[in-house]
């Protein structure tokens, strides 16, 4: 099985093209998760494509990952970015590495939507790439913890370059997990 997180900003792309994840990486060859800060991200989505979001997730059976941890005083309870014992996870040494690595590149944002700081959700998405397969909308070129995880031999999955190529979704996300291992 593999194993392929999705970045927030691929539900755009889903969601305007009507894309139906079942049909693009079918179970049970793939399993489809996001972060907790990507659950965090979906709930100030608009309220047509958060509904699909959330249909998505239901029907593909979409899990959410979250990293083992206590929680932190300077979140609400529906903000902690950790869960608890028996819900999170220990981060793998490689995620904890790549994590300590950029968090310079977390920072506070100017925009009062948003409930993540600046790059915490590329962060955490790309400390999962030194593991499993990220599926993002950013462009290659752009600098940020997603390209520098790609460099780093992170297995990160950029959409423009998959929807560029001839190849399935499931076709080219094979070929990326096994390019980089």
């Amino acid at each position: 099985m593999i194993t392929v997180y999705l970045d927030n900003n691929v539900w755009d792309y889903l969601f305007a093209n009507d894309i139906d994840l079942s049909l693009e990486l079918p179970e049970p060859e793939f399993s489809i998760c996001i972060t907790r800060e990507g659950e965090i991200e979906i709930l100030t989505m608009p309220d047509e494509k958060r509904d699909f979001t959330n249909r998505t997730i239901v029907e593909r059976n979409i899990s959410v990952d979250t990293y083992f941890g206590f929680a932190e005083a300077n979140f609400g309870i529906g903000d902690q970015r950790v869960a608890g014992f028996n819900q999170g996870r220990f981060a793998s040494p490689e995620e904890i590495e790549f994590s300590d690595d950029q968090k310079s590149r977390i920072r506070l944002t100017n925009r009062p939507r948003q409930r993540l700081l600046k790059n915490e959700g590329d962060v955490a998405l790309a400390a999962r790439s030194m593991r499993w397969v990220v599926l993002t909308n950013e462009g290659p070129l752009k600098s940020g913890p997603l390209k520098t995880a790609r460099e780093r031999g992170g297995k990160v999955v950029f959409l423009s370059e998959l929807l560029g190529s001839s190849r399935s979704w499931a076709d080219y996300i094979k070929s990326a997990v096994f390019k980089n291992n």
